[in-house]
């Protein structure tokens, strides 16, 4: 054998996997083909209904076959990507096979349907492209089929057409099935003869051996293998041609590319046709068998004529070769001219292939090492196992997954790699798909001797062997990384919840944490600016301690508003409250607010409202202000000398709140900086704040629609400007139906009267907090009544009723029965008794579980007064109670100081306990020491009966409540020790007996020191 032989067998080789590639194609286009014609026969239906006399249900049946050919056209293709020509080949057949045999009966045309000769096709189709056996059930399916619609019109049950009446119904029957039979015998044998050589290559592989010796031995041997070499040359469905490497002239075309243009000799072929220019030229072809002589192989696309004029597109490779010692370069070429033609080129080129089996097996056993090749170069591990589990073939892959060589796995069962277990199950797996089961996909486990656990992805499906046989043909694709990167993923994702949940029960906490404290002492520092029952009010100095308290802790509470702010914008929860409001007024509101602060700073405030303003528009009044309020602060803020103006105007659809300030002005640089959450401008580290009011006020911007936009230049002040887009509303804006809340009176005063008349039940586990709220309402003109718990409450109500009380203030968290548990066994009795939640707890979904337990009200700690008195009328309102409307008295009046009424002075240091904030206790009650006396003396008396509890649920209750009534009453050393034991508890509870020894020790002690001060005080 030559070394050019060789050669022209390996790219032989290549062109027949891409004539299966081809025949993919050509399958594919078919299917689209049959999808169209689908469509286009139930189309047809029903536009033809009209000319034609056909009952109704049997155009719906057409319709719906058309249709339905169009569906299995579109499920094959799907098939034809996942498992291959022989599925989707079986199913568009099988579908096609029923509907051939069922169109006679809804038809009505019987053996005249001109759909029945294509039922030979369909059997060679399962023939070629499916499986012998396939061709067979096919076959004797389809003479059924006409035996049954030869026997239904014979019985007068399908009428036939009327001219056909005459022919005798035998002929016609046979003449379907005559056709019918000789095609699916043939197929079916000559399909047999093809699949039993193809899988013979196994067997024959000595036999290729001594003929390849054979062929080295014998000059005569060789040219017999030369002449058998052109054979198969002539005989192969792709075009060949060998042209000399020196000159370029055509040496060889096989009779494929003969055919294709037209001619029977080589001496027939016209150059001009093989290279006819426009690109594709003489020149062209040389260049091309140059860079194959110098770069190995090429593929491209190519040109030609026909002897008739008609263009030739190939789809070509070339490849160099040695022929008769001299170089040559052979293209093998594929036509892609057009599809349908190619189709049914290759159903011929697959009836010749079958007709010379026998005369090809001896050249196909000489292939048996290129298919090993092939095999050993397939990405993915390839076995095939016999009914028993041991494996015939398999390949490099399959020897890398499993650390196994070839000739040690070869007849051997899987179990000696995957355990007896794992065995086990292949075993019964492989008797399920032997037995009739289709294809099997599962995930498989193997352990590789060197490299550890692997994991395969493996498909099996069943292989017919040489005997008639089954055999399990396995593929497996190494998923090992991919699972742990899908492990590593869950890991994230896992990580991420987490995270989110902790963000989540954060907020929680530092709400509840900072507001139950705030409460104290806001709520104190109201009480103390708020009048006494005689009229009097706090002296000078007292009253400026509690305006600062109350000051720090207004700014305190804005921070938490702020950040509890950015956690709803950030979860997307916002949701903008439009009603009904004048621009202008809520302007002038926004100006109002921020008036004594710009009156600290001696600074003017300006309102400038530019014509037309809508006399009423649907904006969110809360919001709105919030951002104005925002952005007055900050211009007030970093102003020092000049105004700060308030410009109101419109632009277009949109209403455009402009505040002018004459401050230093921010750089470029720094312009967007100051919209960050937590950021500030160049040199405004020393001005309080936390930096998120400007990020914040944009979101809110944003979510109404609207936005913030900033136009500054250094040392010439800066604009920030609010556009929001409003809609008209009724110029008369609705005025309330009840009462209006008083507004405070300087200092932050409300009318004895705000209240008059409204009855309250307070529910609250904290004594201090009772005696805070209370005091607040019987200066609002309330009365009350208090209990320390859900259960206290739920028996204060059954012994009581709810003739003596309007409404319930509810706190959440109380030890025992909580709040949401009390309310809802409270409106099980009393389902019209409003009960308002009093907590800590501020965050949406809070707030919604409030709702959800039958709370109509949320009043959040720590409580602001305007708001306490807002809710509680709103809840009047709805009950129908008018409260009082005593005139607010004069605030020159209600501040003046009352005579003789010193501040108690404060006692020596030595007389106080050790780490007793004083001062700052006695600010929390408003300077009444008699007050501060009785909630000490509470404490004590609450805490020496008290002992410590048992359980940890019951001790993180215990020790929660002591450290906000410590804190509250400036027992600082004891509120931290409670706080870091409380840490402890929470992370850790079965090593925090300790802590909470030492804060019973502590405790104790400091129980001793405020006794005794006590008694000093009488």
């Amino acid at each position: 054998m030559s070394a050019t032989e060789p050669q022209i067998e390996a790219a032989l080789d290549e062109q027949r996997q891409r004539l299966d590639e081809s025949t993919r194609r050509g399958l594919r286009v078919a299917l689209w083909l049959v999808f169209a014609a689908g469509l286009a026969q139930a189309l047809a239906t029903w536009w033809g209904a009209g000319s034609q006399p056909i009952a109704t249900w049997r155009l719906v049946l057409l319709s719906t076959i058309g249709v339905g050919m169009s569906g299995v056209a579109l499920l094959a293709q799907r098939s034809l990507r996942r498992r291959g020509v022989a599925v989707a080949a079986a199913l568009f057949s099988w579908a096609a096979l029923a509907v051939l045999l069922v169109l006679p009966w809804i038809t009505g045309d019987g053996l005249s349907d001109p759909s029945l000769p294509a039922l030979g096709v369909v059997v060679v189709c399962m023939g070629l492209l499916v499986s012998p056996k396939a061709a067979w059930q096919a076959l004797w399916l389809g003479v059924a089929g006409l035996l049954l619609v030869t026997l239904a019109q014979a019985l007068g049950w399908i009428e036939g057409p009327s001219d056909l009446r005459r022919a005798p119904l035998p002929v016609v029957a046979l003449g379907h099935l005559l056709p019918l039979l000789l095609s699916g015998c043939l197929v079916v044998h000559y399909g047999r003869l093809f699949w039993s050589a193809t899988r013979s290559l196994d067997e024959a592989q000595g036999l290729l051996s001594r003929a390849q010796q054979e062929q080295q031995a014998s000059a005569a041997r060789l040219d017999a293998a030369e002449r058998r070499q052109r054979e198969l040359l002539d005989a192969s469905l792709t075009a060949i041609l060998i042209y000399d490497a020196r000159d370029g002239s055509l040496l060889y075309a096989n009779p494929q590319a003969l055919g294709r243009y037209g001619v029977g000799t080589v001496a027939e072929l016209d150059p001009t046709w093989l290279a006819p220019g426009d690109g594709y030229g003489p020149e062209e072809a040389r260049a091309l068998i140059q860079r194959t002589l110098e770069k190995g192989p090429q593929e491209q696309w190519w040109c030609s004529r026909r002897r008739d004029g008609g263009l030739l597109w190939w789809d070509i490779k070339t490849q160099r070769l040695q022929l008769d010692g001299r170089d040559a370069v052979v293209v093998f070429g594929h036509d892609i001219s057009d599809q349908v033609a190619a189709r049914s080129a290759l159903a011929h080129a697959r009836e010749e292939l079958e007709q010379q089996v026998r005369s090809r097996t001896r050249e196909l056993q000489q292939q048996q090492q290129r298919l090993q090749a092939v095999l050993d170069a397939l990405p993915a591990t390839l076995a095939i196992r016999d009914a028993g589990g041991r494996h015939q073939l398999i390949n490099r892959q399959f020897e890398l997954a499993t650390g196994w060589r070839r000739e040690q796995a070869l007849s051997q069962h899987s179990r000696l790699w995957l355990g007896a277990e794992l065995g086990a199950q292949q075993d019964r797996r492989d008797a399920e798909l032997l037995a009739g089961g289709g294809l099997q996909q599962f995930e498989q486990a193997v352990l590789h001797p060197k490299e550890g656990p692997r994991t395969l992805l493996v498909s099996t499906v069943p292989l017919p062997d040489a005997e008639g046989g089954t055999q399990v043909l396995s593929l497996g694709v190494d998923i090992t990384a991919l699972k742990r990167q899908q492990e590593q993923l869950a890991q994230a994702r896992d990580e991420a919840q987490r995270l989110a949940q902790a963000k989540h029960e954060l907020l929680a906490r530092m709400s509840h944490e900072l507001r139950t404290p705030l409460n104290a002492v806001l709520g104190l520092a109201q009480m103390a600016l708020m009048s006494s029952p005689e009229g009097e009010v706090r002296p000078a100095e007292a009253r400026q301690v509690f305006e600062r308290i109350h000051t720090a802790g207004q700014h305190l509470l804005g921070v938490v508003n702020e950040v509890l702010d950015l956690a709803k914008l950030e979860a997307d929860k916002f949701s903008p409250a439009l009603e009904a409001l004048d621009p202008a007024e809520l302007a002038r509101d926004a100006l109002a607010l921020v008036e004594p602060r710009a009156r600290e700073k001696q600074l003017p405030l300006r309102l400038q409202l530019d014509p037309p303003l809508p006399a009423a528009a649907r904006l969110d009044r809360q919001r709105v202000r919030q951002v104005l309020v925002n952005l007055l602060g900050n211009a007030i803020k970093f102003t020092s000398q000049g105004e700060v103006c308030l410009q109101l105007h419109t632009e277009g659809q949109e209403l455009v709140f402009t505040v002018h300030d004459t401050g230093p002005g921010i750089a470029a640089a720094e312009r967007e900086r100051v919209f960050q959450d937590f950021e500030q401008a160049e040199g405004a580290a020393a001005e309080p704040g936390t930096g998120l009011g400007l990020g914040i006020s944009r979101r809110l911007a944003r979510a109404m629609g609207g936005e913030i936009r900033l136009h500054s230049q250094p040392g010439l002040g800066s604009q920030f400007s609010l556009h929001l887009p409003w809609r008209a509303a009724a110029a008369a804006l609705p005025a309330p139906a009840v009462a209006p809340v008083p507004p405070p009176a300087e200092g932050g005063r409300f009318s004895r009267a705000a209240l008059q008349g409204l009855r309250v039940l307070i529910v609250d586990d904290v004594a201090i907090n009772r005696e805070i709220l209370g005091e607040m309402l019987l200066q609002l003109g309330a009365q009350f009544e208090q209990v320390g718990g859900g259960a206290e409450a739920l028996a204060w109500i059954a012994q009581h009723g709810v003739a003596r009380i309007d409404l319930v203030l509810m706190d959440i968290q109380m030890p025992g029965m909580d709040g949401y548990e009390a309310t809802r066994r409270l409106h099980q009795v009393h389902p019209q008794l409003p009960v308002l939640a009093l907590t800590a707890n501020a965050l949406p979904e809070q707030r919604a579980e409030s709702a959800a337990a039958g709370m109509r009200g949320h009043i959040t700690k720590p409580v602001e007064l305007a708001e306490l008195v807002s809710t509680l009328r709103e809840q009047a309102q709805a009950l129908g109670l008018w409260l009082g409307a005593e005139p607010e008295q004069p605030a020159a009046a209600v501040a003046a100081p009352a005579p003789n009424r010193p501040p108690p002075p404060p006692p020596p240091r030595e007389d106080l306990p050790l780490d007793w904030d004083h001062e700052a206790a006695l600010a929390r009650c408003a300077g009444k020491l008699e007050l501060l006396c009785r909630l000490l003396g509470g404490f004590v008396s609450q805490y020496r009966q008290e002992g410590l509890p048992s359980e940890t649920a019951a001790q993180l209750a215990w020790v929660h409540r002591l450290k906000g009534t410590a804190a509250n009453l400036g027992l600082m050393g004891l509120s931290r020790l409670a706080a870091a034991c409380e840490a402890e508890l929470r992370s850790e509870p079965a090593a925090a007996q300790r802590s909470l020894q030492r804060l019973q020790a502590a405790l104790d002690l400091q129980l001793t020191q405020l006794q005794a001060w006590l008694e000093l005080q009488g």
